[in-house]
C-alpha cells in the first residue's frame, strides 16, 4: 500500500479537522436557528406544521428544563 505524502497527510487531517467542526456547530446552528423560524411563520414564509415538527426537540427542552425557559422565551422574542 503507497504512503501518503506530507501533503496528502495534512489535508486529509484538514478534512477531518473540518469535519469535526461541522458536527459540533449543526446543532448550535440548529437551536440558533428556532428564533429565526418562528419569525418566517409569523409572516407566512414557513408552514406552521413543518417547522413545529422539525424544532419538537427544542421546545420539548424547554418544557424539560424550567432554567432555559426565560432565556429561551428572550430570544424568541427578539424575533417576534
Amino acid at each position: 500500500m503507497p504512503r501518503m505524502s506530507k501533503s496528502q497527510e495534512s489535508g486529509s487531517r484538514a478534512v477531518v479537522a473540518a469535519a469535526l467542526i461541522l458536527l459540533l456547530l449543526l446543532p448550535v446552528l440548529y437551536f440558533l436557528s428556532f428564533g429565526p423560524a418562528i419569525y418566517l411563520v409569523n409572516h407566512g414564509y414557513l408552514n406552521e406544521q413543518p417547522a413545529e415538527t422539525f424544532y419538537r426537540p427544542i421546545v420539548v427542552f424547554y418544557e424539560a428544563c424550567p432554567p432555559a425557559q426565560k432565556p429561551l422565551e428572550w430570544y424568541v422574542s427578539l424575533f417576534e
